[in-house]
């Protein structure tokens, strides 16, 4: 797979999956889920925070962090970092509100006690995988057919 499909393929999954887990690079502790909102390439990933919480505090006035993602049908996994700040003026996270972010965060872009996090993402490690043996089998047997080679799994840390 090439890197552009690897990216493409990040891309569609960071709009279709709903959460992963969200950690501050030097602040110890572990990663925490988190769902997040995205509305595509160069638009960042906006996080809800807690306002009063130790995820903001770790955050402060800017830090850098890792988001790590799995595909929706799991066969795809990333680890994507970047710096991450904090937005009180909201106006970014309103551009990417959704129905579906209204379900997870029935409080609306301007809830008192949640703080809008932006992660602009710089790199991403990205592996592909098939996702099952029958899957697998299914694919070789149809790219046989169709003059193609198998799907193989793939990896890349790329710049984005």
């Amino acid at each position: 797979m090439t890197d552009d499909a690897l990216r493409r393929a990040l891309l569609a999954e960071l709009a279709v999956v709903q959460a992963g887990l969200l950690g501050i690079i030097g602040a110890g502790g572990h990663p925490r889920p988190m769902y997040h909102l995205f509305a595509g390439e160069g638009a960042g990933i906006w996080f809800l925070a807690p306002a009063h919480g130790d995820l903001l505090a770790s955050v402060g006035r800017g830090a850098a962090a890792r988001f790590c993602l799995t595909g929706h049908r799991h066969d795809l996994f990333a680890s994507l970092t970047g710096p991450i700040r904090p937005v009180p003026d909201r106006r970014g996270l309103e551009s990417v509100w959704s129905p579906m972010a209204e379900a997870l965060f029935p409080g609306g872009p301007g809830d008192p006690d949640r703080m809008p996090l932006h992660l602009t993402p710089t790199e991403a490690a990205i592996w592909t995988a098939p996702h099952s043996a029958v899957v697998t089998g299914m694919a070789l047997v149809l790219s046989g057919l169709a003059g193609q080679g198998e799907r193989a799994a793939a990896h890349a840390i790329l710049p984005l």
